[in-house]
């Protein structure tokens, strides 16, 4: 056995020992991610719900140019259509089907389109026009200055719109910009019907804007109540959640409407609306961003990155790709044509890199999960919550370890590989030599 051959099998060695502790890792880190870190993957999606929208400019109950657009309180785009039969006794057994049957129909039951959204608050229409921009957008334009106050960047002219997000960071646009809206006076009829809205783009130095109106027919909604429809099942069955009432809305106008004024305004469903609407009320709210520090800014990647399904795919493959280098290692293959051996160094290197692309995906992956736990930690102390959440250290100082044996294992395989097509490749062509000799 020469030298290169050594080589390979002090590396195999070195695999066959490390392997284990790796896979015991990559389990434990599996159960952590999708068993634990509840709150954080909350604030996550409560994160994800709610930077992309565009903050409003301006709110207005005509169109007043081409800029504006209805409004969106309550939406099923995006949703699947489906029939509430839960409340008609002779359906209620029925489960949800997508569309409601004429017999269906005929015994009461209700539609729900999923090309219908209510713009209607209160009888009258609102249209909105919005500012180009999402959160980041505006984090972005955030810096501290030499006292670690939070200020507008001063390489561009910025003027101060009032707070960002719960963090209070400042909200910062361009100068000459409208401010996003931030306060607004509505007048109501003696029919409770709005009529005028005034003061719309007046913002305050100390105040957040309104980045989305929501109607709910919950009272006290939170982010995750955000365009869910509440059947007679729902009401039968409510499913809930305490943690979810960390993120709760802010009234946007104080005075509600009757579900069924609300469901017939906006043409929601079909008629008849059923008796059990009687009585329940259609509540208008608005979000502010959850937020972020600056110290531990919470990006995009973080939320696409930081979540059960991207989390359990990236763990479950990095542990598939680990036992095909033990398996190959252990077999340590004796005898290989020249073809099985160029094929196997090409799969190698796809698995090799593809490797290296899901530690570097999981590195974004636990970061998220400590800046999430930072963040919400954070958020919590504001909201004067008292919940003893951790501090997140010890997950992130666990990955960083399991992060720092992976690399060493893609090292042993890289080398590995390499070793054993040199060492293959040049016994084939010994052989070939003597063949011909």
């Amino acid at each position: 056995m020469d030298n290169k051959e050594n080589k390979y099998s002090k590396v195999a060695s070195c695999i066959c020992w490390i392997s284990p502790i790796t896979f015991l890792l990559s389990f434990i880190l599996v159960l952590i991610y999708s068993i634990g870190y509840n709150l954080e993957k909350l604030y996550r999606d409560a994160c994800k719900i709610t930077m992309y929208e565009n903050p409003i400019l301006d709110i207005s109950l005509t169109k007043e140019n081409e800029s504006f657009h209805e409004i969106k309180l309550l939406s099923l785009e995006n949703k699947d259509t489906f029939c509430d039969c839960s409340y008609v006794e002779e359906k209620s057994n029925e489960t949800f089907a997508r569309t409601c049957s004429d017999d269906s129909l005929l015994f009461g039951c209700n539609q729900y389109n999923s090309s219908k959204f209510a713009s209607k608050i209160l009888n009258s229409t609102l249209f909105i026009s919005n500012y180009k921009g999402n959160y980041w957008t505006f984090f972005d334009r955030i810096r501290k200055n030499k006292y670690g106050e939070l200020r507008c960047k001063e390489d561009e002219p910025l003027k101060l719109c009032g707070y960002l997000d719960s963090f209070e960071n400042p909200l910062c646009v361009k100068d000459g910009e409208t401010c996003p809206l931030s306060y607004f006076v509505y007048y109501l009829n003696s029919n409770n019907e709005l009529i005028n809205i005034s003061n719309k783009t007046y913002s305050r130095p100390q105040s957040h804007f309104i980045n989305k109106v929501i109607a709910s027919e919950k009272e006290n909604a939170t982010i995750f109540d955000i365009n869910q429809i509440l059947t007679y099942k729902d009401i039968r069955h409510p499913k809930i959640n305490e943690d979810e009432k960390i993120f709760k809305l802010n009234l946007f106008i104080t005075t509600c409407s009757s579900k069924k004024d609300f469901y017939r305004a906006n043409k929601f469903t079909n008629e008849p609306l059923p008796d059990w609407f009687n009585g329940r009320n259609v509540y208008y709210y608005y979000i502010i961003y959850p937020g972020s520090m600056l110290e531990n800014q919470i990006r995009e990647r973080h939320i696409n990155l930081f979540n059960n399904r991207a989390i359990l795919g990236i763990r479950i493959t990095i542990l598939l790709i680990k036992i095909w280098f033990f398996c190959l290692s252990i077999l340590n293959l004796k005898i290989i044509n020249k073809k099985p051996l160029l094929i196997l160094s090409i799969i190698n290197l796809v698995f090799i890199l593809g490797f290296f692309v899901l530690i570097v995906l999981n590195i974004i992956s636990f970061e998220g999960a400590y800046k999430m736990t930072i963040n919400l930690n954070e958020y919590l102390r504001r909201k004067e919550i008292d919940r003893n959440n951790g501090s997140g250290e010890a997950p992130f100082a666990f990955d960083i370890i399991n992060t720092i044996l992976e690399f060493i294992c893609l090292l042993l395989y890289t080398l590995y590989s390499l070793f054993y097509y040199l060492e293959k490749n040049k016994n084939e062509d010994i052989t070939e030599k003597l063949l011909i000799n």
